[in-house]
């Protein structure tokens, strides 16, 4: 008795379809029989043979699991499959297509900024404004500054809810506006701010690392003793109250000096 073939064939709608597809065919006690896989092009069709099998009913299934991200399988699954004995038997076909799951994913990220104070506490006052921008192609949040002050929670705000809408790596920048504070040093540097988004296969993008897609840039400004341009030091005021002291005392010794002296010559 001649073995006889059977062919899995395989189509793709919609785009992003290319990749890799994983069959199976089984007899019809369920033993796998055969395990191939189908790549796919520029979603183009394409097809498998499956060779030596012996006549009979076959299942042939989609391994759905290791389809390429959010693309579903369009109609039944586990296509059987009739093997006929002879030499003039008939090639058959099972033929899988597939759809690209709708909607497109996406995703909310955020960049926030942590205001740290070194040297002093904070006053009422104190007030601190930050600007952010992007690289071509980055989406945006509502604002592109903040001004974080001594009341809000944590010293930290946010720009804004950032909306992704397709996988890529986005970068930022947050830069600290010099401000006018006595004795405050700015760090007015660029800080760099990546965000790498990726399609998780079930219509969300998410932060390559699993994470959330926050970003917290964490800024610290030093406060520094204004320097007292007669003495060179921070204790400026001490230093006069000495000279004055000084001062005076040397004035007084001076008019007890003459005193004595004046009394001496007479």
């Amino acid at each position: 008795m001649k073995k006889n073939d059977t062919v899995n064939g395989k189509t793709t709608t919609g785009t992003k379809a290319d990749g890799t597809y994983t069959f199976q065919v089984k007899d019809a006690d369920g033993s796998v029989k055969a395990t191939e896989t189908i790549t796919i092009k520029n979603g183009a069709s394409n097809e498998v043979t499956v060779e030596n099998l012996e006549p009979g009913t076959y299942t042939v299934s989609e391994d759905t699991s290791k389809n390429p991200k959010r693309m579903t399988l369009a109609g039944e699954n586990d296509i059987e499959v009739e093997v006929e004995a002879g030499e003039t038997a008939e090639v058959k076909t099972a033929e899988f297509t597939n759809d690209l799951e709708t909607p497109a994913p996406s995703g909310k990220g955020e960049i926030k900024v942590k205001k740290e104070l070194k040297g002093r506490a904070w006053k009422n006052g104190d007030r601190f404004t930050f600007g952010l921008s992007g690289s071509a192609g980055a989406p945006m949040p509502d604002k592109k500054s903040i001004t974080i002050t001594r009341d809000d929670a944590g010293h930290t705000k946010s720009f804004g809810k950032i909306k992704f809408t397709k996988a890529g790596k986005y970068v930022y920048y947050v830069k600290e506006s010099r401000g006018s504070i006595n004795g405050i040093k700015y760090d007015t540097k660029w800080h760099k701010v990546v965000i790498e988004v990726v399609d998780d296969g079930k219509g969300h993008l998410i932060s390559k690392n699993s994470k959330p897609l926050i970003r917290t840039v964490k800024i610290t400004n030093k406060y520094i003793p204004p320097r007292n341009p007669k003495t060179g030091g921070a204790g400026g005021l001490l230093a006069m109250i000495g000279l004055l002291i000084s001062s005076i005392v040397g004035i007084v010794f001076l008019f007890i000096y003459r005193k004595v002296r004046a009394a001496g010559k007479k």
